[in-house]
């Protein structure tokens, strides 16, 4: 649509088309008695809330991967050091026994 002084709508329907030159600028478009350009602006509110779901559930996953492995690895740190854990609480169990009594 180079020229605004003449303007051209094809219309495809089955295996009919028709085309239209117009004269002037094209002022508003309906199909289905709705304007074209508001379900362009829908199609592109929805393409918006597409790429935010897509972002949300990327944040989700990272954020469950990243607390997975932080899980894991302290629970693996607490298995590894599970003697030494044991023989600080006992020797802290001793200690008190000994203040208490």
């Amino acid at each position: 649509m180079n020229n605004p002084a003449t303007q051209n709508i094809t219309i495809l329907h089955d295996t009919q088309e028709w085309s239209t030159d117009l004269d002037g600028e094209i002022g508003e478009i309906r199909v289905d008695g709705k304007r074209l350009s508001d379900i362009h602006d829908l199609t592109t509110k929805i393409d918006r809330m597409t790429t935010i779901i897509k972002a949300l559930a990327l944040t989700a996953t990272l954020l469950a991967v990243i607390g997975v492995a932080g899980v894991s690895g302290i629970g693996s740190w607490l298995v590894a050091h599970h003697d030494q854990i044991s023989a600080t609480l006992d020797a802290s169990q001793a200690e008190l026994n000994r203040l208490t009594n």
